[in-house]
């Protein structure tokens, strides 16, 4: 889910000097991917072996194979003991394109790209809300004032947003310039009116509601009208596998190893155990909007 913190993760991970110099003495190199056709993707890849490349007298790679070997051949030789990070990888068919024998990090929304690659690797599960503690921490920074002195409100917006990052961190940093504003946001939270909510840091969607979009949009077609079928239902409702057997003509002992049920476990545990607010509204009207 875009926003649970992936790539603040990530980076933060890289801070250590002593990590960087024992494990990383070549450097870190870090090249955002997201969702991209062969042609941007042929870019990206062209500008990464520039900055790798000492001889720059070279001509850049005309296809995506040939970029790939130019960057294998790069790391071998030139940037030894390196590492590539691949922040924000959608597509499963990109990664195999950066399978050049050299370790990388990837930050991604599907843990299944993984297996497009060889070698050693190791997942690391992103926890997709903040506990209480850990929320009220956060406002508490972003307010330059200390947990105990943060008004009831506080407690409020992590269980009105039940601790989503993105939510956190936006109204945090929108309490930053705004401190006297807490009951609006709350409000505001509570009417489901999300789409106020803009971020005041740079980040690649503006507003809550683009964020949960772009996650939506990125679902194959058939998940994605497995998805749209919530539109039925009313928001905050509670939905037996019986009926979901009905809709989508399933028999409830072959629900359990199905893709479809496994997809929308998957996606229900998303709603609503991360993003219980957004089902009920913000998500609710996308899904019915988009087969309406």
């Amino acid at each position: 889910m875009a926003g649970c913190g992936k790539t603040v993760l990530a980076s933060e991970a890289l801070r250590s000097a002593e990590i960087l110099n024992e494990c990383f003495p070549g450097g870190v190199h870090w090249i955002r991917i997201g969702p991209v056709d062969q042609s941007k993707l042929l870019m990206l890849m062209q500008n990464l072996c520039a900055r790798l490349d000492s001889d720059h007298s070279r001509q850049p790679p005309r296809n995506t194979e040939e970029a790939k070997d130019r960057l294998r051949m790069l790391f071998a030789h030139q940037h030894p003991r390196s590492l590539l990070v691949l922040d924000d990888l959608w597509n499963s068919s990109d990664v195999k394109f950066f399978d050049i024998r050299c370790r990388i990090m990837v930050t991604t929304r599907d843990a299944a790209i993984t297996n497009m690659v060889g070698g050693a690797k190791a997942k690391v599960r992103i926890s997709e809300g903040f506990t209480e503690s850990e929320s009220l921490q956060i406002l508490s920074q972003w307010t330059k004032q200390p947990v105990v002195h943060l008004p009831p409100e506080a407690k409020e917006i992590f269980h009105l947003t039940n601790g989503f990052p993105l939510a956190i961190s936006m109204i945090g940093a929108l309490l930053r310039s705004h401190p006297k504003r807490w009951q609006y946001y709350v409000s505001q939270l509570k009417k489901k009116n999300v789409s106020k909510l803009k971020t005041k840091f740079e980040y690649e969607y503006p507003t809550l509601t683009e964020a949960i979009r772009m996650s939506i949009n990125n679902l194959p077609d058939e998940l994605r009208e497995i998805y749209e079928d919530f539109a039925v239902f009313h928001e905050e409702s509670k939905v037996p596998a019986q009926v979901l057997c009905i809709l989508w003509d399933e028999e409830v002992g072959c629900m359990i190893f199905s893709s479809k049920t496994y997809f929308v476990v998957e996606c229900w545990k998303l709603v609503t155990n991360n993003l219980q607010l957004y089902m009920s509204s913000e998500q609710a009207c996308l899904v019915s909007g988009s087969v309406s």
